[in-house]
């Protein structure tokens, strides 16, 4: 089975990323079932109707990324909101919202956790799986990083 790595190899480092952080850690069934069914879903995209060069994965238990190499096929507005309903059917399906932007998920002494954003300042040496980064090029450079060298570092 091909993996993320080797199925966003081709994609221009403008691609479009989407992170959906959840409100807890998804169980494996639950990693299992979105990561096939976002999937199944990125094969079939399309942008006034043409196939959308695009894939997703679950990165962690709280973290689903999607990519969207725009250079091929451009994306239009109902493209993406047709995303966003489909990734709030498959929380309301799981129990999880993956709409909740006050946590944040940090890596600290090779554990992984959520926490609020506020509390970053309390761990000045963790890692941060910055969801606020919108292309591939970012992702592929440094994820997770450093909180100074996120989108968070003005929190702490």
């Amino acid at each position: 089975m091909e993996t993320f790595k080797e199925r966003i190899s081709d994609f221009s480092d403008e691609s479009r990323v989407w992170f959906y952080q959840s409100n807890r850690a998804m169980t494996e069934r639950e990693i299992n079932d979105i990561g096939n069914s976002i999937r199944e879903y990125t094969e079939d995209w399309d942008s006034h109707g043409n196939t959308l060069i695009a894939t997703a994965q679950v990165l962690n238990p709280f973290i689903v990324m999607i990519v969207v190499d725009q250079t091929k096929v451009g994306l239009c507005g109902g493209s993406v909101d047709k995303k966003t309903r489909f990734i709030k059917e498959l929380g309301q399906k799981h129990g999880i919202d993956f709409f909740n932007r006050m946590n944040v998920t940090i890596q600290e002494d090779n554990e992984m956790k959520q926490i609020h954003f506020s509390e970053l300042s309390n761990h000045p040496n963790a890692k941060v799986f910055d969801s606020l980064i919108t292309n591939l090029g970012e992702f592929r450079q440094s994820w997770p990083k450093k909180i100074e060298d996120s989108h968070y570092a003005h929190l702490v």
